[in-house]
């Protein structure tokens, strides 16, 4: 099981990043400051890839960007697109429970999340901390995209976003995920994750390529081959279907997305329904 929560970042990025990477930055911070309170990029990168926290950064990835000098080319990127004031940077974590993950699996998830997420259009420092009980994973995002300028918006629909991504990531490894209750406030995330999948063109046009090439295919096997004939690449962990179209960094877990009728055993029927004596053809063809 994994939490994830993430904060805006409107003061010098500077200050955050170089608070992440100090080497002289040995306790836990957490008892002193609340995590809001990082108000620069260069403390909040400092903070996030702090080496007395990461072994020597050796659970550091730069996502778009090299961590060495990821102020500089976010920075870059602000002042190309004449974005250099408002929201700087958002500053995300996902934790796990005690014990769950190894450094290099809780790194893995991290990087994965971050990649699909945010990869394909923002800069983003993954690191992974070691130094509590509990690993996890800090991640620092540049608000503005180095592919057309537009900055990102952590609303309701981007964080249930992350709370879901997270939670199928963490399934995939064999995780347990985290329930979803209405929050205090009343906000259920659920009913935003759902929304953001209507809205998304991406999940609309993968769910209709999905649909044809199931219409089309004598076989499973022939299905899956339509499919990466389509363009999508075709993933499979925890025996569940994901896939992706470039330049999309996303997998959309069809399962989750568009229900149990999307699963590999109810594809194989459906398909295998309509055509059973083909498919025996081609079973004594093989013989």
């Amino acid at each position: 099981m994994a939490t994830t929560k993430i904060w805006k970042v409107q003061k010098r990025l500077d200050h955050v990043i170089n608070y992440a990477t100090n080497e002289e930055k040995t306790k836990n911070i957490y008892s002193k400051y609340e995590m809001d309170e990082f108000n620069s990029i260069r403390q909040v990168m400092t903070y996030a890839t702090n080496p007395d926290k990461t072994e020597k950064q050796f659970y550091t990835t730069g996502i778009n960007c090299e961590i060495e000098d990821a102020v500089k080319q976010m920075q870059f990127v602000k002042i190309f697109y004449g974005k250099e004031n408002g929201i700087l940077a958002f500053h995300a974590y996902q934790s796990f429970n005690e014990g769950e993950v190894t450094p290099e699996i809780a790194h893995e998830i991290g990087v994965k999340l971050a990649n699909e997420m945010w990869g394909d259009r923002f800069q983003v420092v993954v690191s992974t901390h070691l130094n509590t009980k509990h690993l996890h994973n800090h991640f620092v995002i540049n608000s503005v995209s180095f592919k057309d300028g537009k900055k990102y918006y952590s609303n309701f629909t981007n964080t249930a976003l992350l709370r879901k991504t997270s939670d199928e990531i963490c399934e995939e490894y064999g995780l347990s995920a985290l329930k979803e209750k209405t929050c205090k406030s009343g906000i259920n995330f659920e009913n935003f994750y759902k929304k953001s999948m209507r809205d998304s063109d991406y999940y609309k046009f993968a769910k209709e390529d999905i649909d044809y090439a199931i219409e089309h295919s004598w076989t499973y096997k022939e299905f899956l081959k339509r499919l990466k004939e389509m363009g999508y690449e075709v993933y499979f962990r925890a025996n569940k279907i994901s896939v992706r179209m470039h330049p999309h960094k996303r997998n959309i877990r069809i399962e989750r997305a568009f229900g149990e009728e999307y699963s590999i055993e109810n594809i194989q029927n459906k398909i295998c329904s309509r055509y059973p004596s083909r498919e025996e053809v081609i079973k004594l063809k093989n013989l």
